[in-house]
């Protein structure tokens, strides 16, 4: 995971120092404090091009010095990592799992000191047996590692193997993709839910029901209930998770009018995911409808309506256009 994390940050982005103070805003990942945090750029440049170096090497030092010193070394500097990740962004439970994960490398004195292993001709090895299925995992595990690394990216161009060895080496789970953060843009991001109620009100549903705003939101994902709403909607406007779009759109209408009154049904809804990129020659506004409700029939009826109405709302309150 570190390893594949910091090869995937060894770009422009990271060693100029950038990619923190973009990934720390709300508009990203970022919390409230991570957004403070963002501004003092004399602390996150430098630190942007520590990240890199320090996934790298700690993932080798645990491979190359597995020494309980080292190890001790290792967890404390990880396990502080993820705390400073757990407070300023926005990524679920991915900073205790992580910390979890490097239990298992605490040295044996750590956890009971003062404790000493008894008796002078005991048998502390694994046996026969369980030391040989350890080797033979450790071979599938190398072998897997390589053939994970030699891998072409697209599948098409992948070279064959027998089924039976590609299933042997898949048990592995070792062809993963960690690129965390490898690729942060200078840009805002941000989905709003325009829901027009049967008394006339525009909400956004999205966010319990506030008045619906034409800009973005000025507290970014952090204005969402929560972290699994901030990666729901970060994602529901790629090509390959558009399928599940119209279900959440039924779901958030179901939701809402299951406990509002007949006045405060909702009439129409749509899913829009905004994007504006903050590079200096490029202030490109783009925004796409992910999915409205109620959805078109299956001869293509509504569509008319629903675009006519949006470009009077457009004229009407200043929404920018959609593509």
């Amino acid at each position: 995971v570190y390893l594949s994390a910091g090869i995937g940050k060894c770009n422009d982005t990271w060693w100029s120092g950038a990619a923190l103070g973009h990934a720390l805003s709300v508009h990203d990942h970022g919390t409230h404090l991570g957004m403070v945090l963002s501004d003092a750029e004399r602390i996150v440049r430098p630190l942007t091009r520590l990240v890199p170096p320090f996934e790298i090497v700690g993932a080798l030092l645990v491979l190359a010095m597995p020494m309980a010193s080292v190890r001790g070394v290792l967890v404390t500097a990880f396990a502080s990592f993820h705390l400073v990740i757990w407070g300023v962004m926005s990524v679920g439970l991915f900073a205790p799992i992580a910390i979890a994960a490097w239990l298992p490398l605490v040295p044996a004195a750590w956890w009971d000191r003062g404790r000493r292993v008894a008796g002078g001709g005991v048998c502390l090895g694994l046996g026969r047996g369980a030391t040989a299925m350890c080797a033979a995992a450790l071979t599938l595990a190398v072998v897997g590692w390589t053939a994970a690394m030699l891998r072409p990216a697209t599948t098409h161009d992948r070279p064959r193997l027998p089924p039976a060895l590609e299933a042997l080496l898949d048990l592995t789970a070792l062809h993963q993709e960690w690129l965390m953060f490898a690729d942060v843009r200078a840009q805002r991001q941000w989905v709003v839910s325009r829901a027009v109620l049967a008394d006339g009100r525009v909400v956004d549903l999205v966010r319990g029901g506030a008045p619906f705003e034409t800009a973005e939101p000025a507290d970014g994902f952090m204005s969402l209930p929560h972290h699994r709403w901030h990666k729901l909607f970060w994602v529901l406007h790629e090509p390959q998770m558009r399928c599940f779009a119209p279900g959440v759109a039924a779901g958030l209408v179901r939701a809402w009018n299951a406990n509002h009154a007949a006045a405060e049904q909702v009439r129409s809804l749509e899913i829009r995911f905004g994007k504006r990129s903050l590079a200096p020659d490029d202030g490109t506004l783009h925004e796409l409808v992910v999915a409205a409700w109620p959805p078109r029939s299956a001869g293509g009826a509504g569509g008319l309506e629903r675009l006519l109405e949006e470009a009077s709302a457009t004229r009407r309150d200043g929404f920018p256009g959609v593509e």
